[in-house]
């Protein structure tokens, strides 16, 4: 990442006014110019965990905009499901969410709580809130990597073949979590997100879902 689009500086600037305001303690970390996505994604989540002592992480994609409300929601979420986020559409007008439903992977089966969050087994980080537990979790079952000066660096997020097709560090990330722990990671799907590309593409999992039975699923991979 070279730059941050405009409409994604504006929610940034939203969200901290707003964290402020209601005494919330919020600190922003960036990776710049990491093409390797999953070392970013590795050195964001070591330097939480051993750095700072807050309690939720929030992964942002810099090309999504979004309401500051939604972002509350899902912190609210945040305190009842450890691993909680938010789908985005894709970057064409088709305005699909790629992602796979249901805890199996090899399953599609849409299932809802209490609250109407969604279970998944996989969707893009680009919006989420991981509670500190989630790492924790995962840390004894982990393997550790060195890159250039930096040691001992929790591989969380890695990008894997599995079953002749490659898996990314999200999909990966999530498969894991499920398989060591058991728990379940849940997408709200009344959030809207906008997917900054040519233009800001717009839409909310729910509205989609409403087309499912014309459409069908995609469940392979995740849009970036």
């Amino acid at each position: 990442m070279g730059s941050v689009p405009a409409y994604t500086a504006i929610s940034l600037i939203e969200t901290a006014t707003r964290f402020t305001e209601q005494g919330i303690s919020l600190a922003f970390t960036y990776e710049l110019n990491n093409s390797i996505v999953q070392h970013a994604r590795n050195r964001v989540a070591q330097n939480f965990l051993e750095k700072s002592g807050a309690d939720k992480l929030i992964f942002i994609d810099s090309d999504i905009t979004w309401n500051v409300d939604d972002l509350f929601r899902l912190c609210c979420w945040s305190s009842i499901y450890p691993f909680v986020g938010a789908m985005y559409p894709t970057k064409n007008d088709a305005m699909k969410f790629i992602g796979r439903y249901g805890k199996s992977k090899e399953g599609n089966t849409i299932s809802t709580n209490e609250h109407g969050l969604i279970s998944m087994s996989g969707f893009g980080l680009g919006f989420v809130v991981i509670d500190r537990s989630v790492f924790e979790d995962l840390k004894p079952h982990t393997e550790r990597y060195n890159h250039n000066h930096e040691k001992n660096i929790y591989n969380f997020f890695d990008v894997v073949k599995q079953d002749g097709h490659i898996l990314g560090e999200d999909i990966y990330f999530m498969q894991r979590y499920i398989e060591v722990t058991g728990k379940d990671i849940w997408v709200d799907p009344s959030i809207e997100l906008g997917h900054i590309g040519s233009k800001v593409y717009r839409g909310a999992l729910k509205d989609a879902l409403l087309k499912v039975s014309e459409e069908g699923f995609e469940r392979e991979g995740s849009e970036k």
